[in-house]
């Protein structure tokens, strides 16, 4: 749960009414008292004293109606797959003596977002939308609230920043406060069985490992087995072999063991434009045949990653890639990449092919995902295919020609776009990378 402010109002403060420091009837009260004490008349005296009294009080929750005030917010979780519920819990705290007879809070969502529960007003940020919380807090009184909310499409969706506004019990003045502290909702990409992406179910991607995809390593002693024909007289076991009086051999596990790379493009447009057309629903899609070609891998044990030439939103120019891995989060961390996978390309696909095939040296299978195929991206596909790198290819526009590429099996999806949520107003709007 994050702090977002506490303490004294300072930047994006200001208080507004007639008893505010630049209005004047605090000194028009202050002057009668005055007066009064000059003149010694009674009832002038009680009259102002009956005035500026509570104008010192009103004063006063101007001055102090925000100090101490804390506000935290919460998305319980903070991630999900469309159509999800969450929750966004905000607790705001009033942690002095003055009490606070309205608190007005105003938070920024994302106009993506469905709110289940809670009051939401229009707004006029891009974001679109605020949640409008009015409340009352005693001394040192923590008030929680909590409010439902759908997921909409795969996307990155930030809340924040929040308005506070607070003053005295007679409306006469009010002291406000942006705080800009934010958090975000990750709406992961929706997982699909195979089959439904018109992919064959079992191993779509045949069985046949990378050249040179496995090599013995000595240090990795797996157990022994009866000495064969064309073992090396370095591996034989000479305890075992006494000990069973027939000759043994070292079993050794391999140093390098079989990996997937789901190769992504960003590029959905061909053309010389491409870098800065784009086609939504194609790159949506593309991100939902990823995470699940991520899923069958991690099903079948084995590990994976993701290679994309797009950008990440809020991620300062990172790709959206991860280093394949069989850790227990892998899965969590490429559908977080594709969740905040931005739909904008930046370099060409078969540039990123060739990397994937030489950073990750053999024992790497690739699966490609694209919706456009270039001449110099069909001439990638063909030598990753020859050099038996390439598993397979997937394409996402049902317009694109099939290549063909030899001893790789060529894919097209063909599930439909509201089985995969495919909702894509208000996702990553106003994201920069």
């Amino acid at each position: 749960m994050k702090v977002l402010s506490r303490g004294p109002v300072r930047r994006g403060g200001g208080r507004t009414g007639p008893l505010a420091p630049d209005g004047p009837w605090l000194w028009i009260f202050s002057g009668l008292l005055l007066t009064a004490l000059l003149l010694r008349d009674g009832l002038l005296l009680f009259f102002s004293a009956t005035l500026l009294l509570p104008a010192i009080l009103i004063q006063l929750w101007q001055d102090r109606a925000l100090d101490e005030v804390s506000y935290r917010r919460r998305l319980i979780p903070a991630h999900g797959f469309p159509g999800d519920q969450v929750t966004l819990e905000v607790e705001v705290a009033n942690a002095k003596l003055l009490p606070l007879p309205w608190l007005s809070l105003r938070d920024t969502a994302s106009a993506g977002v469905t709110f289940l529960s809670g009051r939401v007003v229009p707004s006029a940020s891009p974001r679109g939308q605020e949640l409008h919380v009015l409340l009352s807090l005693w001394s040192y009184e923590r008030v929680r609230r909590r409010y439902s909310l759908r997921c909409p499409g795969r996307g990155c969706y930030p809340f924040g920043p929040v308005r506070l506004e607070a003053g005295d019990p007679f409306g006469f003045g009010q002291q406000h406060r942006v705080l800009e502290g934010e958090d975000l909702l990750v709406v992961y990409p929706p997982i699909l069985p195979l089959e439904e992406l018109g992919l064959p179910a079992g191993r779509p991607f045949g069985d046949v490992p990378a050249r040179g995809f496995l090599h013995p390593d000595p240090a990795r002693y797996a157990g022994v087995r009866d000495y064969g024909p064309g073992d090396p007289p370095r591996r034989i076991h000479w305890p075992a072999t006494a000990r069973t009086g027939r000759l043994q051999s070292r079993l050794l596990e391999p140093s390098v063991s079989r990996q997937w790379v789901i190769a992504l493009n960003a590029q959905t447009e061909p053309g010389p434009h491409w870098t800065r057309l784009h086609r939504r629903e194609l790159i949506d899609l593309g991100a939902t045949v990823a995470g699940s070609l991520a899923a069958w891998v991690v099903g079948g044990g084995e590990a994976v990653g993701l290679a994309t030439n797009g950008l990440m939103a809020r991620g300062s120019g990172r790709r959206a890639e991860v280093p394949p891995s069989r850790q227990p989060g892998q899965l969590a961390a490429i559908l977080e990449a594709l969740a905040r996978l931005l739909p904008f390309a930046a370099d060409p696909f078969e540039g990123l092919l060739e990397r994937e095939a030489r950073l990750r040296g053999s024992g790497t299978r690739i699966i490609a995902v694209t919706a456009v195929l270039s001449d110099s991206s069909l001439e990638a596909v063909a030598r990753l295919a020859r050099r038996r790198v390439l598993a397979g290819l997937v394409l996402l526009d049902g317009d694109l020609p099939a290549p063909e590429a030899a001893g790789i099996p060529v894919y097209r999806v063909t599930a439909p776009p509201d089985r995969l949520h495919l909702e894509a107003d208000g996702v990553n709007a106003g994201l920069a990378p």
